[in-house]
């Protein structure tokens, strides 16, 4: 590749042949500035343009009748609806074994059995046995009413009865 050593002289002896003096004018971009680029080898000084505007011209003017009277739409009206859900049920164990006391569902009462005999009690209730271990105890969730009950155990004279449970109250029944 052959470099071209220019010097000022040069770019604007170039400038001045790329005019063209004498000839008629035409609808080329105006030059309006000057960009100068220099190098360690070459100074470049390259014309900017920019382009004159023309105002448009007028045509004709379109008269466009409405054909219509516009009418208002209303925005509709946004409505809402809560939709009650089910309370969800406690699904707790018929009975309990434990030491404790806990709360009592709603709409509900509690039978709690405790047995010092030493041996395994059974519990009858309502045709429903539970096994309340030796010296243990057992809570048992019911719905308010009055129950009837069996108790047998290995060396325990058995007794029958009835109890009442009581919305949101504890009956204990202690044995042995």
């Amino acid at each position: 590749m052959t470099r071209v050593r220019m010097t000022v002289g040069m770019v604007i002896l170039i400038l001045l042949s790329s005019c063209a003096i004498g000839q008629p004018a035409t609808s080329l971009p105006t030059p309006t500035s000057t960009l100068i680029v220099a190098s360690p080898t070459a100074v470049v000084v390259i014309p900017t343009a920019t382009n004159t505007p023309v105002p448009p011209t007028a045509t004709s003017t379109a008269t466009l009748a409405p054909t219509a009277t516009p009418t208002q739409t209303p925005n509709p009206t946004a409505t809402w609806t809560p939709t009650r859900l089910p309370s969800p049920t406690p699904t707790l164990p018929p009975f309990l074994l434990t030491n404790d006391t806990p709360g009592l569902p709603k709409g509900m009462g509690g039978l709690i059995v405790v047995n010092h005999t030493g041996t395994e009690l059974n519990y009858d209730l309502a045709g429903k046995v539970y096994k309340v271990p030796a010296n243990g105890r057992m809570i048992i969730f019911l719905a308010p009413g009055k129950y009837t009950f069996s108790v047998s155990a290995t060396n325990f004279a058995g007794k029958s009865g009835a109890t009442e449970v009581t919305d949101g109250y504890y009956r204990q029944q202690d044995w042995g």
